[in-house]
């Protein structure tokens, strides 16, 4: 009680008596532990409100990551779509371009069949013609060497009969 009696004023005990101070010190302890409670309770309620704030905040950020969860998911997904569809349009890609290749392939050996042949007649028309052209050299040279042989013999005669005839003088002569 000394503690309590060195922080009251000393006239609020010498005015009314034991019980008087006793009545003052219990309304003074009850004023402080009552604005002690307001305050604890006016704590506990800022607590509590932090608290559901706090739980408030937690719920919107699992929230939130539930969502970037999902969209990542949903990327994600729309990745693998992409790869697949990728995938897909490069082996396409490959079928048609060998479909491609094969039929130029074979249009090529087509061709190229096609030009072999045309040259293989062309070398055949060459070589008849060349033959014609040889059997008409040698039709000619054989006409040639008729006439030839024709004009040696003409001129073998000639020259006989022109013997003839410088005998034929010399004898006259």
């Amino acid at each position: 009680m000394d503690k309590l009696a060195n922080k009251r004023p000393a006239a609020d005990f010498e005015e009314d008596g034991p019980s008087a101070v006793r009545q003052k010190l219990t309304e003074q302890y009850s004023q402080q532990v009552s604005s002690a409670r307001q305050q604890w309770e006016t704590e506990a309620q800022r607590a509590e409100d932090q608290e559901e704030q706090l739980n408030n905040l937690m719920r919107q950020q699992q929230k939130i990551f539930q969502q970037l969860k999902v969209a990542h998911k949903q990327k994600l997904k729309t990745v693998k779509e992409l790869y697949k569809q990728y995938i897909k349009n490069i082996e396409e890609m490959e079928r048609s371009h060998e479909t491609f290749l094969q039929g130029a392939q074979q249009e090529l050996k087509k061709d190229m069949a096609s030009l072999q042949k045309k040259i293989l007649a062309d070398m055949v028309s060459i070589d008849q013609v060349r033959q014609k052209e040889r059997l008409r050299e040698k039709k000619f040279s054989k006409q040639v060497q008729v006439r030839e042989s024709k004009k040696i013999q003409r001129q073998r005669s000639c020259s006989k009969w022109i013997e003839r005839q410088r005998k034929i003088k010399k004898l006259q002569r």
